[in-house]
């Protein structure tokens, strides 16, 4: 891997072949070993150029094609699971982290590692180590406060944030740098909300998974009479320009008239129509920021948007998907449980049984 040419020759032969490799040997028996050995033999291309923008670019483009379903939009079935797991048993987090140390100058550069490292980080627990082990989130959280005006690179670099969220070196990490960690995501939300309603999503998906614990007993939803859960400190002031601004760029795109600005919607000032639809519309997104905030929505490891470009909430930010989501990761972890006690104990009812489960959804699914 030292000389140079051989180097870009094998990653621009790979990177043309991306698109056909994510479905390699998935049939195979050692399938996991085959891919095992070609995501190190990778990996160590991209740490021996680490420095060549052009070989490591290459590398981070196969990871993503491979990792998803070519274009890094969705998960890619079973051959993406496979990749994500062989790159995760690689330390393949370290390139697109290298690359946000080493090449933080060049914009491009620095988006590719985010979608890489969102894309290598979504359920892949070996991968979210990693990258934690490395201080993912001083690094990410420096380069979020360098790139505030850059939406789709702030996106990217939320979502992979909050992934790797579920160690809790990473959260103790965020904590520690309170609160100009916190100044930072907020400085986010508030530079790009605007031009893309997911980055104030995402942010506020980053903010809850650096309070909530990783347990589905903060996720289930709420019963009738239950208060809400504060799962995170939340600055509502600092969070609703963010919200007014994703708001008034929303309906300016949708073709209404919006007349003043922020300025003179928090002065009182201005028709009472307009005020009441953008404070309509202000409520509705403050309460999915809230629910996103405080762990009960797009809960666990995210692959791709939470909200179009038209402010509309993707499946994972739907309170009815993610309920039942949810409930059916609850089923599988009971009867996980229940499989193990039964090999040593014999259970002395069946109150927890399969049939006396409840797997509807909370409004009734």
């Amino acid at each position: 891997p030292r000389d140079a040419e051989v180097v870009v020759a094998a990653l621009e032969a790979v990177y043309v072949l991306a698109p056909k490799l994510k479905d390699l040997w998935t049939a195979a028996s050692n399938s996991a070993e085959r891919l095992a050995l070609m995501a190190n033999d990778l990996v160590r291309l991209g740490e021996a150029r680490h420095k060549d923008a052009h070989s490591v670019g290459l590398l981070m483009v196969i990871m993503t094609t491979v990792c998803s379903n070519g274009h890094g939009e969705s998960p890619g079935g079973v051959p993406g699971e496979q990749w994500r797991k062989a790159f995760g048993r690689a330390a393949g987090v370290a390139v697109p982290l290298r690359v946000l140390f080493e090449h933080h100058k060049n914009i491009d550069m620095v988006t590719a590692a985010g979608i890489a490292l969102r894309v290598l980080t979504y359920g892949t627990p070996k991968s979210c180590h990693h990258a934690a082990r490395a201080r993912c989130a001083p690094i990410l959280l420096s380069t979020l406060a360098t790139y505030a005006e850059r939406p789709a690179t702030v996106r990217e670099l939320l979502s992979a944030l909050a992934n790797c969220a579920s160690v809790e070196t990473v959260r103790q990490d965020y904590k520690n740098g309170l609160p100009k960690t916190a100044e930072i995501l907020y400085y986010a939300m508030e530079q790009s909300s605007d031009r893309d309603p997911d980055v104030l999503a995402q942010g506020c998906r980053a903010l809850g998974a650096m309070y909530t614990p990783p347990s589905l007993a903060v996720n289930l939803g709420m019963v009738a009479g239950e208060k809400p859960k504060t799962t995170s400190v939340i600055e509502w002031k600092k969070l609703n320009v963010a919200i007014m601004k994703a708001v008034i760029s929303l309906t300016v795109n949708s073709g209404d008239s919006v007349e003043g600005g922020l300025l003179e919607y928090f002065s009182g000032y201005g028709s009472d129509a307009r005020k009441e639809r953008l404070e309509a519309h202000r409520k509705r997104l403050g309460e999915l920021c809230l629910h996103l905030a405080q762990g009960r929505l797009a809960t666990g490891p995210q692959f791709g948007r939470l909200l179009t470009m038209t402010g509309e909430p993707t499946a994972e930010c739907t309170p009815h998907w993610s309920s039942v989501r949810l409930r059916a990761q609850e089923r599988s972890l009971r009867k996980h449980a229940e499989t193990l006690a039964a090999k040593h104990v014999l259970p002395d009812s069946d109150e927890d049984s399969e049939e006396n489960l409840d797997y509807t959804s909370d409004d009734g699914a």
